[in-house]
């Protein structure tokens, strides 16, 4: 009898001590869940981006539609996280694939390397990037959007001295 006492005994602290480890295990998660689940968007996200180029060049369109609605389906849940932050700016003269436009991505890139953003045009210009970086988008879309200079127009003239002719 007493050989089965200890068996028992020994039965339920193993039972306690799995119960204990599983515990733990949750909680962990728990504790941790916002970047686990970061870390599985971004993930997600990446693994999406890679797949519509794929299907980009040589799959159907239905293929590719289903990987783009994945990635922004990832870049949702990244932006619900507060990992990533999308910003509408209403613009008044930049618009989409602009000289301006261009040039302010190229400043951009140079202050950021390597730096991950989507932009797209709406009511303005919409703009997806890490928190962080929304100063830098707020002052180069403040400093480019200005109006085209005209080619009709006269260049302007820089030395207040100088006389204009009459």
């Amino acid at each position: 009898m007493k050989k089965s006492a200890r068996d028992i005994v020994l039965i339920l602290a193993l039972q306690c001590g799995i119960m204990l480890v599983l515990v733990s295990i949750v909680a962990l998660v728990y504790i941790y869940r916002k970047p686990l689940l970061i870390i599985y968007h971004k993930h997600g996200q990446a693994s999406a981006r890679n797949a519509m180029q794929r299907s980009w060049t040589n799959g159907p369109y239905e293929t590719y539609q289903r990987h783009s609605n994945r990635f922004q389906r990832h870049r949702k849940a990244l932006i619900d996280l507060g990992y990533l932050e999308k910003r509408l700016f209403d613009t008044k003269f930049l618009k989409w694939n602009t000289p301006q436009t261009e040039k302010m991505l190229e400043e951009f890139r140079r202050r950021h390397p390597g730096a991950s953003y989507t932009i797209g045009e709406g009511r303005g210009l919409s703009v997806t990037d890490r928190p962080e970086r929304m100063p830098t988008w707020e002052s180069l879309i403040q400093q480019y959007d200005v109006p085209p200079p005209d080619p009709c127009q006269p260049a302007i003239q820089t030395n207040p001295s100088a006389e204009t002719p009459r």
